[in-house]
């Protein structure tokens, strides 16, 4: 049995100001799919890991590429995803597609790429291959992506630890259907949305609202069952969170029942999800006074959920108390450029911050000692996108005082430690460490804070829905709109 496996992984902001290019992916073809996510920590390892150890299965490998979190693609790199692959499924004649991708990317004119991919695929393969995908369970899902998959689940953590889980559990789901996966999907959208620091999976609501479906799979009603508390920073007219069940046919209604109940209940209990941020520079003042290493979480900028990631709102916050000892990153090609030409052990005088989404944050002029410089490369190492490589583009350490400055020539998630480390930082040297993340920064510093705040600012993800310029999006929506009503029902 041939069976066609590929990853795209791409999550929009509509209020990030870069937009995505094809050359942002990093995308790799054919064998070297297998050969780069055999075994690491991704979801497609677990899908690639659990199909290849089934006896009469050969993969077919088409494409692999995760590109940064933000602006829409541009229309030039959709379609030359899509060429890929229809050029790839083409010449392959396979018996099913697996699939991991994200489910919020956008493209210039296309709110819906992984429907207008899948509807693709499913065109080539015609409508008796099995068409199965895993899911980031932040991704906006559609009518069209659940009209042309039989079988998907997604994520089922925040912050996020299964990725690979999330690939073994659908490949198995899967081989035990090999020869026979008729389904039936039902989707049921919720008008919220949910900033990424107001919950966890694991507490209350959100936990309640997967127990009810974990407790549907473990009854037989459903084969699984995701929620999906979506991309918040998405301005297209199709949005909000979704509960997505898939059933054998004879269990249909009863699916659909546990759908509506499910969403109905995530609705009631919306007004849970609070979360409490803390203005910079109380943040600061309170993290100089605590014991060991205290993480400040940047996550308004967060380059993880779309932001620029060029922030200087905590800088600004950090340099009346310059003497303490600190490390953050900041994107800012022209001052790498600077230190660069200076040299290490040089004094520069550069403005630093502000320089992608100044309507965000102000650059700041500083005089700094060029510490180090470098290539910015490395290695995800711990429990998140174990195995992923990041690249800065090149970097330099300015330090400020006790101010120690990561800058970087691109945009790159800076939730994991390696960010620093690789610069020679080491974060547990550290009074206050930046981190322009959100909860998933609990994942991959857990053994490193003492201590967590997340701050109110400005950014492309900023807790505060209401502060920025929504032009398409469908009201009303909570929290945008408070007055709405809603009843549970199947988006047909």
């Amino acid at each position: 049995m041939k069976i066609a496996i590929g990853q795209i992984h791409h999550e929009a902001n509509s209020f990030c100001v870069v937009p995505t290019q094809w050359g942002d992916f990093d995308f790799v073809f054919g064998e070297e799919v297998l050969t780069r996510w055999r075994g690491a920590g991704m979801m497609i390892s677990g899908m690639i890991d659990v199909l290849e150890a089934q006896p009469g299965i050969e993969l077919v490998p088409l494409l692999a590429g995760v590109a940064p979190i933000g602006g829409s693609l541009v229309r030039e790199g959709f379609d030359a995803i899509v060429d890929a692959i229809t050029t790839r499924l083409q010449q392959a004649d396979v018996d099913a597609v697996v699939l991991d991708l994200h489910g919020a990317m956008l493209a210039d004119g296309v709110d819906d790429p992984e429907g207008e991919i899948l509807a693709t695929i499913r065109g080539i393969v015609g409508p008796d291959v099995p068409v199965v995908i895993g899911l980031d369970c932040h991704g906006n899902i559609t009518r069209k992506m659940v009209d042309n998959v039989d079988l998907l689940d997604g994520y089922r953590t925040y912050p996020h630890r299964d990725y690979r889980e999330t690939g073994e559990r659908v490949a198995r789901l899967f081989v035990e259907h090999l020869h026979g996966l008729n389904t039936v999907r039902h989707l049921v959208r919720v008008p919220a949305l949910f900033t990424a620091g107001s919950y966890d999976t694991d507490k209350p609501p959100f936990r309640d609202v997967l127990d009810v479906l974990r407790g549907a799979e473990a009854a037989g009603i459903i084969l699984a069952g995701s929620f999906y508390p979506v991309q918040p920073w998405l301005d297209i007219e199709m949005h909000g969170c979704t509960i997505v069940v898939t059933a054998h046919p004879d269990q249909g209604d009863a699916a659909a029942a546990i759908a509506c109940r499910t969403a109905q209940l995530l609705w009631d209990r919306r007004e849970e999800c609070r979360a409490e941020f803390t203005a910079p520079a109380d943040a600061v003042r309170q993290a100089r006074d605590m014991s060991g290493t205290i993480v400040i979480s940047e996550g308004g900028d967060a380059v993880s959920g779309g932001g620029c990631g060029d922030s200087s709102v905590l800088l600004q916050a950090l340099l009346p108390v310059s003497e303490v000892s600190s490390a953050i990153t900041i994107c800012d090609a022209p001052a790498v450029d600077a230190a660069t030409a200076a040299g290490v052990g040089a004094t520069i005088t550069t403005l630093i911050g502000g320089s992608l989404a100044p309507q965000f944050s102000d650059p700041v002029r500083i005089d700094a000692e060029v510490v180090t410089l470098g290539d910015g490369v490395w290695i995800n190492e711990g429990e998140v996108m174990r195995g992923f490589r990041n690249d800065m583009g090149g970097a330099a350490v300015l330090r400020c005082d006790n101010i120690h400055i990561v800058c970087s020539r691109k945009r790159v998630m800076s939730w994991d430690p390696g960010v620093f480390r690789c610069m020679g930082i080491e974060p547990t040297d550290m009074k206050i460490v930046g981190v322009k993340a959100q909860r998933t920064l609990e994942t991959t510093y857990g053994d490193i804070l003492s201590g967590v705040f997340w701050l109110d600012m400005p950014g492309a993800c900023t807790a505060n829905l209401t502060q920025l310029p929504w032009q398409r999006i469908q009201r009303p929506i909570w929290p945008l709109d408070q007055d709405c009503a809603y009843r549970a029902t199947i988006e047909e």
